[in-house]
């Protein structure tokens, strides 16, 4: 009796982790104590369906068969995750147990000597020798499933093509193994020659198509993160120039006042006809004050933009001029989007003049029109040197290109959002960038 009762908490801890990898490939769909008794539950009425089919017939193919539906239809009370994703993992978590127990009991017939189906017999009848492979068995399930547990939940960011893929690649692994061990307690040596034969390009595209899946995930991640730090930079970049041009606003509104009080002061001194003071407050009249054309087209994104970065222009001696028409205050288009494009383009068109030794020859072209239903934000700039590629990639020439890179795809991004067109040229050392959004369709 203890030998049996060995072979049903094997078979419920089969059960149970077969539960949790699915839920963690499908999704939670509670965090609770009660969830938690729920998919125990579960797993116990899933290893009961097992022991009562393997009292019937003790190997059968058709058991791992009915498991696989039962885990199925519970899936859809324990997880979120969509049919196809279900069903994937599903059949792909029931191979690779099967697989797992098939493998271990061929390594422990071979181990065991003698008739290999006089063995398998041994390790398929409660005993000694079964609760020995049970061990084997269930303790590597438990092993691979907390080694890959924290990577499971990737396979739902996969696009159905992909889960298809992976169904009926698991579906026919699945098929292919049960063939084979078919052909291991036959006794024909042809079929057995040919499941060899078959093994080996199963093995193959399982491998293949695993090896695809990883890449892909990889690859949406790495497109996952990167777009996270494009969004972060942005609005890092549009909150940057907003404080930035309140201290201009406030500094131009103090120097300002301050230029009345020194007139004021010019008036007093001439009144008490004190000649010095006069020539001394003159002086400071001519350079403490300086009528600065600000920019104020009704959008707060474009004025601190081109304020923010004509100030900047101006400490690094670099001649900047503007010209914005606008209809509207383009409201619709997000600012932070509006700032990912004119933010980035100047920014990089300030970086290429500052690399240009003679100051002279630094300047800043920005053009901004409004018509209709699209916004033209056009910078042209002086270059030191080509930035394109023999290619004709455009490449970032600043100090840490692989981070500075993203302020380029940062402006493309934005551009297809928006359903409109970038446009870099380069000739004569000069660059222009114009950039198109459409926004009568956001």
């Amino acid at each position: 009796m203890i030998y049996q009762m060995v072979d049903w908490a094997a078979t419920y801890i089969e059960s149970l982790v077969m539960l949790f990898a699915i839920i963690l490939i499908s999704g939670n769909k509670k965090e609770s104590h009660g969830y938690m008794a729920l998919i125990y539950l579960t797993a116990l009425c899933g290893a009961l369906l097992v022991a009562f089919l393997n009292s019937i017939q003790t190997f059968s193919f058709v058991t791992p068969v009915i498991s696989i539906v039962f885990l199925l239809c519970v899936s859809f009370f324990l997880s979120t995750g969509k049919l196809i994703l279900r069903a994937a993992s599903c059949i792909m978590v029931s191979f690779i147990i099967l697989a797992i127990g098939y493998i271990w009991m061929i390594f422990v017939c071979i181990l065991h000597g003698g008739r290999f189906e006089d063995a398998f017999l041994d390790f398929m009848t409660p005993g000694p020798l079964r609760c020995l492979y049970l061990a084997l068995d269930k303790s590597t399930d438990i092993a691979i499933y907390l080694i890959f547990r924290k990577r499971l939940h990737r396979l739902s960011a996969l696009k159905n093509r992909w889960l298809v893929s992976l169904l009926i690649g698991s579906a026919f692994a699945y098929g292919v193994t049960q063939y084979l061990m078919n052909a291991i307690l036959s006794h024909d040596i042809h079929t057995m020659r040919q499941a060899s034969i078959v093994s080996f390009l199963v093995l193959l595209l399982f491998f293949l198509v695993f090896s695809l899946l990883l890449l892909t995930i990889s690859a949406r991640d790495q497109e996952r993160a990167q777009r996270l730090v494009l969004q972060q930079t942005d609005r890092l970049m549009e909150k940057n120039y907003q404080t930035l041009h309140q201290d201009l606003q406030e500094n131009a509104k103090r120097i300002h006042d301050f230029h009345h009080h020194l007139q004021a002061i010019l008036g007093l001194a001439e009144q008490a006809g004190d000649q010095k003071t006069e020539e001394y407050v003159q002086s400071l009249l001519d350079v403490s004050y300086r009528d600065v054309r600000m920019c104020s087209c009704g959008n707060d994104i474009i004025d601190a933009v081109i304020n923010c970065s004509a100030a900047e222009a101006t400490r690094s001696k670099i001649d900047f001029q503007y010209n914005v028409e606008l209809s509207s205050n383009l409201s619709q288009i997000a600012p932070i989007d509006l700032c990912a494009v004119l933010g980035n383009q100047v920014e990089n068109a300030l970086d290429a003049c500052k690399k240009i030794p003679d100051s002279q020859r630094r300047f800043i072209q920005v053009s901004i029109h409004q018509n209709k239903g699209f916004v033209v934000i056009q910078v042209t700039n002086s270059a030191y040197r080509n930035p394109f590629t023999a290619d004709g990639r455009l490449v970032t020439n600043k100090e840490d290109p692989e981070f500075h890179g993203l302020g380029l795809k940062s402006i493309q991004d934005t551009v297809d959002k928006y359903n409109g067109y970038l446009t870099n040229s380069y000739e004569d050392h000069t660059f222009h960038s114009e950039a198109l959004l459409c926004f009568s369709t956001i």
